[in-house]
């Protein structure tokens, strides 16, 4: 119980900080896909990539060079004893204006379902965080079936006003503003899907309300293009696999592009071996997996277009041949140390016969 209220507080604390303390409104994760090849039997040779041209080797381990699949970057990372892959959209860090607007309230829900599409995702224990877009909402479970909800707008909301409100207007303190129906809309199928309140109005009505603006860095990607996250880590799994920079099935390949997505990258989301809740092995997003421990919550690192190669990894022959050699070496020596046995042997065989001739039957 106690792991739980630390947990509880610990996610609300970073959640309510978000808003004013952070580096970033949007982490460097909410652009990117990541997997670790932590199952056993996949190995790696980070030293093909070192000896290649078109690579950006940072000071904190990662190896960055140009994606083969849209205008993406893959980064390579060792951690611990395994390699992270992650294929990540460039993306620069620019001061903005934040305005948010905050909606507490706590409803009943009898059945709560955290399996939601077209939302990050990120739960422990009894605290879930939904992010998409502008748009958040945080739960966290206070008892059986209660729940205290946050939903927190991340973008300025005008007044009510004597024009129109094309959404729901509400009210802070003295004043009235207005809800773009948008992020409604949007609340109303988070409702709908999670079964989390009978309706958006749960949650609306008779909330406490914040409303603040701060000034800090966010991170915006260079480029807007649509990408086919799956197809994109397959082709670049399968393209590091036939470079010999990693040993890995065709089988796990598929297995794990099916995963992928943006957003499901970084500590919390990255996709993993691992044992599920059910005690079955397999690959999994960190935060389904057994026992999973909430993380540092957001990572601001940028990848502007300006630092990154702009022309495709080349390898050096030398040492791509030289990994290739190995195994043809290894297989060379056995045949050799076969022949060199099987001369021995003759020559022993020889020898003894010389020593002790066969004696011809008298008659």
């Amino acid at each position: 119980m106690k792991k739980i209220l630390f947990f509880a507080v610990f996610v609300t604390f970073i959640f309510s900080a978000m808003s004013l303390v952070i580096a970033c409104t949007h982490p460097s994760d909410s652009f990117a896909a990541e997997v670790l090849l932590n199952k056993q039997g996949i190995d790696y040779h980070l030293s093909v990539i070192e000896n290649s041209e078109n690579v950006l080797a940072r000071d904190n381990g990662e190896y960055i060079f140009k994606s083969r699949s849209e205008e993406l970057y893959t980064i390579l990372k060792e951690v611990g004893e395994k390699l992270s892959v992650r294929i990540q959209i460039p993306i620069r860090t620019e001061y903005v204006k934040q305005d948010y607007t905050r909606i507490k309230n706590t409803i009943k829900s009898d059945e709560f379902l955290t399996n939601l599409t077209g939302w990050d995702v990120q739960c422990s224990y009894s605290s879930c965080v939904f992010n998409k877009d502008e748009l958040s909402v945080m739960t966290n479970e206070i008892s059986d079936g209660k729940y205290s909800v946050t939903v927190e707008i991340q973008k300025e909301t005008g007044k009510c006003g004597s024009t129109k409100c094309d959404g729901r207007c509400l009210y802070y303190a003295a004043e009235n503003f207005c809800v773009p129906n948008e992020y409604i809309n949007e609340l109303k199928e988070f409702v709908t899907a999670t079964k989390l309140a009978a309706s958006v109005d749960s949650i609306l009505n008779s909330a406490e309300i914040e409303r603040q603006s701060y000034q800090a860095d966010d991170l915006i990607p260079e480029l807007e293009m649509e990408i086919d996250w799956k197809e994109a880590m397959k082709n670049e799994l399968t393209f590091l696999k036939s470079s010999a920079v990693i040993g890995i099935t065709d089988k796990d390949i598929a297995e794990i592009s099916e995963l992928a997505a943006r957003g499901q990258a970084g500590d919390n989301l990255k996709i993993l071996y691992g044992e599920d809740r059910d005690g079955k092995k397999r690959w999994l997003y960190y935060y389904e997996t057994k026992s999973p421990i909430i993380q540092k919550p957001l990572d601001c690192e940028d990848y502007p277009l300006s630092e990154l190669p702009n022309k495709y990894i080349v390898f050096n022959k030398n040492a791509e041949a030289f990994y290739y050699a190995i195994p043809a070496a290894l297989i060379a020596g056995v045949v050799a140390l076969f022949f060199i046995l099987l001369v021995v042997s003759r020559i022993m065989e020889n020898r003894k016969n010389h020593r002790h001739p066969v004696e011809s039957p008298t008659k």
